[in-house]
């Protein structure tokens, strides 16, 4: 065998290790390069399983949370109903207690608070001969259960009452507030106006009172009527309130 045949063997040979080699690194590189593929894909399956199972379970949180809120809506306006139709049932009973009360040791309605209306004078201007507009008014009555006292505001005076009683026509069964008082205008308008007394007869209107309607006379020799409707319970102590 010459040499150059042997040379050509060996390189076939060398090249054939080679070829393997190669063959070898890319199988292993194949196969390196499928099993990361697979683990990607795993962990991304993974991390989908995960992102879902959270969404999941934020889905029942909320849920939870809506029904426990509707439930606790639910208790709140229960107890709101309850404690309204506790508060109807004690306000008819006092009602009631009252009623009873009222008409069998005081006959007398109760017209405590505060009144709004209007004063119309007869006094007619001798400059245009004509009455004056109707005069805003707050009157507030305070009652006790023997005596009643009135204060009267607009907003040039006030009015206190000196003596002040309820009547009851017998007849008629008309109820009627009468009180007399003394009126002190603002100091500033007493040229025009000075310090007077006067009375007022007021019939009561409606069960329980609404209304105030009468007539007024005072020691200056005007005279006028005064209509009122029941504007609180609750006492005014000037005429802005």
């Amino acid at each position: 065998m010459n040499i150059t045949v042997l040379l050509f063997i060996v390189l076939f040979a060398v090249a054939v290790v080679i070829i393997a080699i190669v063959v070898i690194n890319m199988r292993k590189r194949r196969r390196e390069t499928e099993k990361e593929q697979r683990r990607k894909a795993e962990q991304e399956a993974k991390q989908r399983a995960e992102q879902k199972k959270r969404q999941q379970l934020e889905e029942k949180r909320r849920k939870a949370d809506e029904e426990c809120k509707r439930l606790e809506n639910e208790a709140q306006q229960k107890a709101k109903e309850e404690e309204q139709k506790r508060l109807a049932a004690e306000l008819q009973k006092a009602e009631g207690e009252r009623q009873v009360f009222q008409g069998w040791l005081v006959p007398f309605p109760l017209i405590q608070g505060t009144w709004r209306g209007t004063l119309s004078s007869t006094w007619t201007n001798p400059e245009t001969n004509q009455y004056p507009a109707p005069i805003p008014m707050i009157l507030v009555v305070r009652q006790t259960f023997l005596t009643v006292s009135c204060t009267l505001f607009t907003a040039e005076s006030e009015s206190r009452s000196y003596s002040a009683s309820i009547h009851i026509d017998e007849d008629s069964g008309e109820v009627r507030l009468v009180y007399s008082y003394t009126n002190r205008p603002r100091t500033t308008i007493r040229d025009r106006s000075p310090i007077h007394d006067g009375t007022v007869s007021l019939q009561i209107l409606g069960n329980p009172p609404k209304e105030l309607r009468g007539e007024y006379w005072t020691s200056r020799k005007t005279t006028g009527e005064i209509n009122l409707t029941l504007s609180s319970k609750s006492l005014a102590h000037s005429f802005t309130e």
